[in-house]
């Protein structure tokens, strides 16, 4: 029905409140065919595309509807959502190239050919400081060099101060000028100084 009355979509927002996964809503019948190809905004919550398994070479639907959608300026992915980096690796290199506001893990993000377009990221799910997470998001901040924009949030362990994090956000996001970081408790902040940003928010 959606589909039918409304053709002509230009932002599309479907939310769930963290259900069961039993009961997750499967979104998949809404993002197969060559539907809204003015779509300039899609934010998804808690919901299903479809099943994650698709064969040797082939690519899911969901990738394909994205792929097909050249004036999308911003994507956003919140909750459980069920595609891995692989599928999103599969996008055509030359696909959403108007794409400039990104809110996903740092998997999708690193995954995700037009990320050096982006100038607003926002990383989903909050992440667990350990020894690799400074790599992960200098890897994720390199593959998006145009990004002014970072909000991401962290939970810190115990004896970790979060120092490298900060030193890996302020070398590969030198652009960054508007900066959100949401910690599980206080870290040290003294770093933040240093950063070349215009507004710094720490929580």
């Amino acid at each position: 029905m959606l589909i039918r009355q409304c053709p002509d979509i230009r932002e599309l927002s479907i939310l769930t409140q963290g259900l069961d996964p039993v009961n997750t809503i499967n979104v998949r019948t809404l993002f197969s065919g060559d539907h809204w190809p003015r779509l300039r905004s899609l934010e998804l919550g808690n919901v299903t595309v479809g099943s994650t398994v698709v064969g040797d070479g082939d690519t899911h639907p969901f990738i394909s509807f994205l792929s097909e959608r050249n004036h999308l300026r911003t994507l956003r992915f919140s909750g459980d959502f069920t595609l891995s980096s692989t599928h999103f690796a599969r996008l055509p290199r030359n696909s959403l190239q108007d794409l400039r506001c990104f809110t996903g893990s740092v998997d999708h993000l690193s995954s995700l050919p037009s990320a050096k377009h982006l100038l607003s990221m926002e990383i989903s799910n909050p992440l667990i400081l350990r020894e690799v997470t400074p790599l992960a998001i200098s890897h994720a901040l390199q593959a998006a060099p145009a990004v002014r924009s970072l909000k991401v949030s962290f939970v810190l362990q115990s004896g970790y101060d979060g120092i490298g994090i900060l030193r890996s956000i302020a070398t590969a996001g030198a652009h960054i000028k508007h900066l959100d970081l949401t910690f599980s408790h206080k870290p040290s902040f003294y770093l933040v100084c240093g950063l070349d940003c215009r507004t710094v928010v720490l929580r």
